[in-house]
């Protein structure tokens, strides 16, 4: 079936390089940025289509920023650190901006005209997320507010799972003398215990300074409650005696249901339900989302941590459940110090082992924790809950002229012991993190880093410097992370981010701007794993460089070119001389370019972006190198005011996953998708929003991937589709009152 779609795919790939160059013949007078519109969510989404990293996911950071939506940064009294939290902006960016604000106390975003380190998509974003509001101009205390959001989707094409009968075997027996007449063949449901439909449901709240949240999310598949009992293993076609005990039956959520409170008062803020902890550079305490390499050459291995948060995502992962104070800078501490003393008690998703002992008793462990979040199978249900954990930590900063210093420890407990599958991973039922973090700024450069001690002894850091001079920018930063570093809830920069150990490196970022408008970002990072790993069981090293260049010909018009190529150890099974598989070393380099261009009207009510990417794989020889290819054109539209519409044809060919490409899409408010296309076909989406009243969003995305390299889509898995069609369709209500 593969030459139906040669054709097509020549003539598409004509069409985006032609709507380059119609891109090329177009621009537009410069023009101040208006007032936050729904393009906000689309760029937000674009930053993050640029800074991530293949299939990362940071749907948690689309919730931070919605806040700073409702509630913008205000420019004149935040800090530098805070301030790098938006995408895009580094912390020597930030201060160049706030040093902008003290120098000029500017009253419009047109004031910025004059700021030259900054480029007009960063200008785009304080618009979005920040405020001019001076401070003897500022409101008062805002009132009662509601948000509510409802989001539904569904798979539209019937999924194995659903309809895949599982039956158990029984004996028939006679009432009687209770001797057995034959079996009997008992249906007992499908594999995936709940229907195709998945929905989310958030309630947010508010009035000054109190808020407050609900949020209700299950999956394709989940059910809501399921009755679940240890004398069955649900296998196929168990045997089950019915004159046998089953033991005890267990009820079972299938959903995720997270809650969370906070009063903010001028000494202290006090936190209650689910909420986040990150500080310093992540190595002890770290969030979900940052850490990860891209484009944001020098503002990504920065990481400006939140501290506490309240946590209103529907991720199953990176919270913690329990309460919080906050003590912030006044009257109750020395001048510039702050505290964070925090308490968590919530169950994990684990997988349970257990040993036998010298006296013939057996012990349970944790083997792995689960991340993935779903609860639709049996299996997956019965690792739900499995392993409890209590955390009790703190954080003291003390805020300094140029800079700040701060203190973090925390100890857990698990009410089983973990046992890794390697020698250096931890085993215990407890353990110990502390790590001091800081950074200081001195004249154009600001120095940070974090060292940290984990509960097995290992000390690990990271490092590094970022200085910007005449509006260039380069950062260099160091890690050293021990193969025994344990740290649980760390996620700092590197090429593994989380739970980071077995690794060293050093990195180098830049970014300089060029004559005719143009911008080259480029980094060179240098890391190696001193010991074997669960998946590659060698000591490796790698080396991954990335080039961007990006150019404005007009204020409306962008095109970027991008180089990124990486080498790195990998493990393959091979035949030796006496047909013995053998694991072997090899290096394996993925190359990928991109040539991408953007054009959006003055107005904003049309915007056209076309790309085309390439992505080779070579396996030093060990077996055939890969190839992979995707374009794609999408448009965004705002026909009418309170309508914006988007759209995206994409057609994508490689030889295998390892050349797969990875591409954002448009999506939802609040939810993103990084979808990975590997074999050969096309991939349509069609995105609507309508604002029919101020306090009303509806918004619906239907999506598709027909393959033409296949009739089944992941044969013998419960997502296993019968036909090449892979389509769905999701729909949103936004409420604010």
């Amino acid at each position: 079936m593969k030459h139906h779609i040669i054709i097509p795919r020549i003539l598409f790939h004509a069409l985006a390089l032609t709507g380059v160059m119609l891109a090329l013949c177009h621009t537009a007078s410069a023009q101040s940025p208006g007032p936050a519109t729904e393009e906000s969510e689309e760029r937000a989404e674009g930053k993050i289509d640029e800074d991530g990293t293949d299939g990362s996911d940071d749907s948690e950071l689309l919730d931070e920023l919605e806040g700073y939506r409702r509630n913008p940064i205000d420019l004149y009294s935040t800090t530098a650190h805070a301030l790098a939290r938006l995408p895009g902006i580094s912390v020597r960016d930030a201060a160049a901006i706030l040093a902008f604000i003290d120098r000029t106390s500017p009253s419009g975003w047109s004031d910025f005209d004059t700021l030259a380190t900054i480029s007009k998509r960063q200008l785009l974003v304080l618009r979005d997320y920040t405020s001019l509001d001076r401070p003897e101009g500022r409101g008062p205390v805002r009132g009662l507010g509601v948000e509510i959001r409802t989001r539904v989707m569904r798979d539209l094409q019937p999924r194995r799972g659903y309809h895949d009968p599982l039956y158990r075997v029984s004996p028939r027996r006679n009432p009687t003398t209770g001797d057995s007449l034959g079996l009997d063949t008992l249906s007992i449901g499908h594999t995936y215990l709940g229907g195709p439909q998945g929905v989310m449901s958030r309630a947010l709240i508010s009035c000054g300074d109190i808020s407050g949240g609900i949020t209700f999310e299950k999956d394709p598949g989940e059910p809501l409650l399921f009755s679940d009992t240890a004398g069955y293993s649900y296998g196929r076609y168990e045997y089950a005696d019915p004159r046998t005990s089953t033991g005890e039956h267990a009820l079972r959520f299938g959903g995720f249901v997270s809650a969370h409170a906070r009063v903010h008062l001028a000494p202290i803020t006090i936190y209650a339900g689910d909420f986040s902890a990150e500080f310093g550079e992540g190595l002890v305490l770290g969030g979900a989302a940052g850490g990860s390499k891209g484009s944001g050459v020098t503002s990504s291995p920065y990481r400006a941590a939140r501290g506490i948060t309240s946590y209103r995502s529907a991720g199953e992962i990176s919270f913690y459940r329990g309460g919080a104070v906050v003590l912030n800078e006044g009257a109750w501490l020395p001048a510039g110090t702050s505290a964070s003393i925090f308490g968590s008690i919530r169950s994990l998703d684990a997988s349970i082992d257990s040993v036998a002992g010298d006296g013939g008793e057996s012990s349970s462990f944790i083997s792995s924790f689960r991340e993935d979040g779903y609860h639709r199978t049996r299996t997956e249900i019965r690792h739900d809950g499995n392993a409890r954990e209590i955390v009790v930590g703190a954080h003291l900063q003390q805020r300094l002229a140029h800079g700040r210093i701060g203190v973090t420890a925390y100890g857990s407990r698990y009410d089983r012991p973990v046992r890794g599958s390697q020698p250096y991973d931890f085993t215990g039922d407890h353990s110990l993190m502390a790590g001091i973090d800081g950074n200081y700024s001195i004249g154009p450069a600001t120095v940070f880093g974090e060292i940290a001690r984990s509960t097995t002894g290992a000390i690990g850091g990271i490092g590094g410097a970022i200085a910007k001079l005449a509006g260039s920018e380069i950062c260099i930063v160091a890690r050293h992370l021990p193969a025994d570093f344990y740290t649980p809830h760390g996620s700092g920069f590197g090429e593994s981010p989380n739970r980071q150990h077995n690794e060293e490196g050093i990195y180098i970022g830049a970014r300089a701007p060029l004559p005719a408008k143009a911008t080259l970002s480029a980094y060179l990072d240098l890391y190696r794993s001193p010991e074997r790993s669960f998946s590659v069981p060698f000591p490796r090293a790698g080396i991954d460089g990335y080039m961007e260049l990006g150019y404005r010909p007009g204020r409306n018009l962008e095109i970027t070119a991008r180089l990124h190529r990486e080498t790195k150890g990998d493990a393959v099974t091979l035949a030796d001389s006496l047909g013995r598989d053998r694991r072997r070393l090899i290096d394996r380099t993925v190359t990928s370019g991109r040539l991408e261009a953007e054009y959006s009207m003055a107005s904003g009510s049309i915007r056209l972006r076309g790309r085309i990417e390439r992505r080779f794989v070579d396996y030093d020889g060990a077996q055939p190198s890969a190839d992979g290819m995707i374009t794609f054109a999408d448009m965004r539209l705002r026909p009418l005011p309170g309508l914006s519409l988007g759209m995206r044809l994409a057609l994508f060919a490689t030889d295998n996953f390892d050349a797969a490409a990875y591409a954002f899409e448009q999506d939802l408010p609040g939810r993103l998708t990084d979808i990975a296309l590997s074999g050969e076909g096309r991939r349509f989406y069609l995105f609507a929003s309508w604002r029919p009243g101020p306090a009303i969003v509806l918004s619906a995305k239907y999506a598709e991937t027909v393959y033409a390299d296949r009739t089944t889509i992941n044969p013998g898995d419960p997502q296993e589709i019968a036909g090449p069609v892979n389509n769905s369709l999701a729909v949103q209500v936004d409420l604010t009152f």
